[in-house]
C-alpha cells in the first residue's frame, strides 16, 4: 500500500489531503477490512465532534470502533 499525505500553504490558507493506494492495483480482502474499520472509526469520531463534547470524547468514540474491529 502507498500512503500519500500532501499539504500546501498559500497566503495564510492551508490544504491537506491523505490517500492510500494499493500498489498491486487492487486492495486485498484484509486491506479492505482495515479500510472499513478506519472509515467506521472516522465516522464515529465525526458524530462525536459536537458542541459541548471534549476532544477526548471524539478520541474515545473512534478508539471504541477501532479496538472493537467492527463497523
Amino acid at each position: 500500500m502507498l500512503l500519500v499525505d500532501a499539504a500546501a500553504n498559500y497566503q495564510g490558507m492551508t490544504g491537506d489531503i491523505t490517500r492510500t493506494y494499493p500498489v498491486s492495483g487492487a486492495f486485498s480482502e484484509p486491506q479492505k477490512e482495515l479500510y472499513r474499520i478506519v472509515l467506521a472509526a472516522q465516522d464515529a469520531a465525526m458524530k462525536a465532534a459536537q458542541a459541548g463534547n471534549k476532544t477526548s470524547d471524539v478520541e474515545k468514540a473512534s478508539e471504541e470502533v477501532a479496538k472493537g474491529g467492527s463497523c
